[in-house]
């Protein structure tokens, strides 16, 4: 398969501060609902940086799911590219050392990128040290793969509903 047809959605985000995990848990949440055919690949970028590179090079589109302080209420969604942040703005919305719009940069740098968009949730707790998300942000999973979905259409990919278990005792 020529690596311009595959699309990757990435989560990026650190599981151990409560919303900062968005993006893992994401893919997590969308792994135990569905199949993806074989051109999608989900992955959990965790804090990776640098080694986004290799990601972003073996893919033509990239979907990222990811934490941005936007100044919204908690639990907003937002869609966008990285050329949309202004060049005096800083991208960071959390404690990557590298974020991956440095490896995203660098990425360009090298050659032939890909289509990139980010799909940002207003985060309502990245400070305490818990693995899992808010209410608030958990309730919005469902939007986001939504989200993730509208763009993955665009491609005309389709996922397919897993079955789910039957309840115990049913």
């Amino acid at each position: 398969m020529d690596s311009q047809d595959r699309i990757i959605v990435l989560g990026v985000g650190n599981l151990l501060l409560t919303d900062e995990g968005v993006g893992p848990h994401t893919i997590a949440y969308l792994l135990e609902r569905w199949e993806f055919p074989e051109r999608v690949e989900l992955v959990d970028g965790a804090t990776a940086g640098l080694e986004l590179i290799n990601v972003f090079q073996s893919a033509g589109h990239i979907i990222v799911v990811d934490t941005v302080l936007g100044g919204a209420e908690p639990g907003a969604l937002y869609r966008f590219h990285p050329d949309d942040v202004p060049t005096e703005v800083r991208y960071r919305t959390s404690i990557h050392q590298v974020s991956f719009i440095d490896a995203w940069n660098m990425t360009r740098l090298l050659g032939p990128a890909p289509d990139i968009v980010i799909i940002g949730v207003e985060p309502e707790d990245m400070a305490t040290p818990h693995v899992g998300l808010t209410q608030t942000i958990s309730a919005r999973l469902p939007d986001i793969e939504e989200l993730v979905f509208e763009e993955l259409a665009r491609y005309e990919v389709r996922p397919v509903r897993l079955e789910q278990p039957d309840a115990i005792g049913e």
